[in-house]
């Protein structure tokens, strides 16, 4: 099911809004969200040495 969910927003070609208004593409606006949430989290949500598995 999970690979059905991730072929059907990988096709996604409707251009996103970011929060200031900004058109883009799905793709890009995906990479920009997740950038940008790093930005507003806290840093005592970060462990020294740890790596996303």
């Amino acid at each position: 099911m999970m690979q059905l969910i991730r072929l059907i927003i990988d096709r996604i070609r409707i251009p996103c809004r970011t929060e200031w208004g900004i058109e883009l593409p799905f793709d890009i606006y995906r990479l920009d969200t997740c950038a940008r949430c790093y930005h507003y989290m806290p840093e005592n949500v970060f462990k020294n040495g740890a790596k996303f598995r």
